[in-house]
């Protein structure tokens, strides 16, 4: 069986590093991003699913960039990822 219904992971995101959930439950959270699934979820790192957002309307190459490669994204204070 696949994880979450997704037969892709594209990117794995961990949520500590983002200070505006410092000390809140989402904080050790994560965000999946699966590009041929067109889904971003959020879960705890047990495995259990918090919610999802459908990407299906934004192109594969916005989400990606221009060249083919993820944008870099800045964090709160800075931080990129």
């Amino acid at each position: 069986t696949s994880l979450f219904g997704l037969n892709s992971l594209s990117d794995v995101q961990t949520l500590p590093p983002v200070t505006a959930l410092a000390n809140t439950a989402a904080a050790d959270n994560l965000l999946v991003l699966s590009l041929d699934a067109k889904k971003l979820i959020e879960s705890k790192r047990d495995g259990s699913l918090l919610g999802s957002f459908n990407l299906a309307g934004i192109t594969r190459q916005a989400i990606e960039g221009r060249d083919g490669r993820r944008p870099r994204h800045h964090l709160p204070g800075g931080r990129k990822f």
